[in-house]
């Protein structure tokens, strides 16, 4: 039972890079830079005392959720999930309920999308003049992560017919972690431009 969980899984995810070409290595770089620039505002932006330990968690906490979306995005590792998922339904015999799990999964997703955002913006109120447009940029690559879950899992719906091509993934990649990169950017210069 669990060799042929093993090689259903293995027949639908490969380790190694999935995503070889030019494009999606752009799309690493830029996750990276921008994780790097997080941990650089987290080390050296200059923030109040009041707020200080706060912000520096939550630039360390993006700098860590976009290295995660870098490795993903070669590793391809959606398709691990999905296709583990898959697998465990069919070899519990729960396959026939797999529109009812592919919604669930959608609900949770968007609503963990939603939650989470209402979490952070409430956390960080008192930044918001330096952290909203950070949340902007974690919010557009979490619109992404929902709207690619629901393509690999073609739950797109009505929205299928509006959406060909690949443009909404590249520009819902594309701008999630540029956003940040900007933020950070603006954040060290304040820094720097601040500093005696």
């Amino acid at each position: 039972m669990q060799e042929d969980f093993l090689d259903c899984v293995l027949e639908r995810w490969q380790f190694g890079f999935n995503d070889p070409y030019l494009v999606s290595w752009i799309m690493v770089a830029i996750y990276i830079l921008a994780a790097l620039l997080a941990i650089a505002v987290a080390r050296r932006a200059s923030f109040p005392a009041r707020t200080r330990r706060r912000e520096r968690v939550f630039w360390v906490g993006v700098a860590i959720a976009l290295t995660l979306m870098a490795v993903n995005k070669q590793a391809d590792l959606q398709t691990l999930m999905i296709a583990t998922a898959s697998c465990l339904l069919r070899t519990q015999g729960w396959f026939d309920q797999y529109d009812l799990l592919k919604g669930l999964i959608m609900t949770g997703l968007a609503l963990s999308a939603v939650v989470g955002g209402a979490v952070f913006v409430r956390a960080l109120l008192p930044t918001l003049r330096r952290t909203a447009l950070a949340l902007l940029g974690l919010a557009l690559v979490a619109g992404f992560i929902v709207f690619r879950a629901a393509e690999s899992l073609n739950a797109l719906g009505p929205l299928r017919g509006v959406v060909r091509g690949n443009w909404p993934d590249r520009i819902l990649e594309l701008s999630g972690p540029l956003v940040i990169v900007v933020a950070a950017l603006i954040l060290l210069d304040r820094h720097r431009t601040e500093r005696p």
